[in-house]
């Protein structure tokens, strides 16, 4: 979390390096904060103060901007923000190796008889391979 002019921002792991689009099209992605009860450092955890915040990647330029002003009072350090509508290509067209940061995870969801959940490599093998 950092603040600057008034304006709190959130710089996440990741960046338009790796979901170009809301840089290459000039919007901010959708997306949704899950919160992260662990906190593993000694250290307090960093934390907003306000209830909207900037989402910005880790690269060193003004341009690596995801959403802006984003609604998520009470965002922590170490929780996780899930960008939906990505689409097909955003990954594709993303200099994935700029600057030589890690490549995010990825996780595959699905909704359930008991609410959204992670699916395991083999379902979702199963859900994209065709019958």
């Amino acid at each position: 979390m950092k603040h600057s002019h008034g304006e709190e921002f959130a710089v996440v792991r990741g960046g338009t390096h790796h979901l170009r689009t809301p840089a290459t099209k000039g919007h901010d992605q959708p997306c949704s904060v899950l919160e992260m009860d662990a906190w593993p450092h000694p250290w307090p955890r960093p934390a907003g103060s306000g209830d909207r915040v900037t989402l910005t990647g880790q690269l060193c330029t003004p341009k690596d901007v995801l959403a802006r002003h984003v609604h998520a009072p009470g965002l922590r350090a170490g929780d996780r923000v899930v960008f939906a509508l990505a689409g097909a290509y955003a990954w594709n067209i993303s200099p994935h190796d700029f600057l030589m940061h890690p490549r995010p995870g990825s996780t595959s969801w699905t909704l359930g008889a008991e609410g959204w959940g992670p699916l395991t490599e083999d379902e979702r093998e199963r859900k994209l391979t065709p019958q």
